[in-house]
């Protein structure tokens, strides 16, 4: 019966956070560059049942209910708009953007880039943008990026974008700003092959609306039935103390 209500609870909870990282994912639909998270649900943890004689013979196992066993960054391409705007630019194929933040590195698919007062290419949140070589510093003159990432502030080379990947990206780490950070299951950054840089596009979030929202609506139906299961155990454990009670 306890084992009733620890497995009901773990349903609760596990289902909650699905509800929840998708209802992040569907806040992010409009965000450049924004990545889905997925939820893995396993078990939270198994108890192996043996005989009362003591022998050491197995009977069976028996699971302590459902838990999210990983959230995975989904890395598919999102796709890609037309804004015209030259700063703003998009990865086709892998990679991500290095910027530098107070914190150090991170590492963003958002590209909706802006030059600061003293040239400095940086992001929407005042991030510096990082080439090759360190930021990237463009003039009034128009600026053109080549697909290699290149880039010129009108005949100038400023520099090249500085793309990186990881050998998992779906492991990377994801700040509360967006921005990736790298882990022991990511690996560390390396250098991208065979992406494109493309110049006055924007990748949408990679979010499927419809799907987020049927997980949602999937997620809360089971976190019901969590909950009644819940109601159910507490309501006969109530009952069997009532009735011990009346027979002591």
């Amino acid at each position: 019966m306890i084992r009733g209500l620890y497995v009901s609870a773990a349903g609760m909870l596990s289902h909650s956070l699905r509800h929840e990282i998708n209802s992040v994912n569907l806040a992010n639909l409009n965000t450049p560059g924004y990545k889905a998270r997925r939820p893995a649900l396993g078990e939270f943890g198994q108890l192996l049942l043996h005989r009362l004689d003591g022998s050491a013979v197995p009977v069976g196992v028996v699971g302590l209910g459902p838990a999210v066993a990983a959230v995975d960054n989904d890395v598919t391409q999102g796709a890609l708009r037309e804004t015209g705007r030259p700063l703003d630019l998009a990865l086709e194929g892998p990679g991500f953007f290095v910027v530098l933040t107070p914190e150090g590195a991170r590492y963003t698919r958002a590209g909706d880039f802006r030059r600061a007062a003293d040239g400095t290419l940086v992001t929407a949140e005042g991030y510096i943008v990082l080439g090759e070589t360190g930021p990237l510093r463009v003039d009034d003159e128009p600026v053109t990026v080549e697909p290699d990432g290149t880039v010129y502030s009108g005949t100038r080379r400023a520099g090249r974008l500085q793309v990186v990947t990881f050998p998992v990206p779906e492991k990377a780490q994801r700040d509360a700003a967006g921005t990736f950070i790298p882990t022991t299951e990511s690996g560390p950054p390396v250098p991208a092959a065979g992406y494109r840089v493309r110049q006055g596009f924007l990748e949408e979030a990679n979010v499927d609306a419809v799907r987020a929202a049927v997980e949602m609506i999937d997620a809360f139906r089971a976190y019901e039935a969590s909950q009644r299961a819940i109601q159910v155990h507490s309501e006969t454990l109530r009952l069997a103390a009532t009735e011990l009670a009346r027979l002591s």
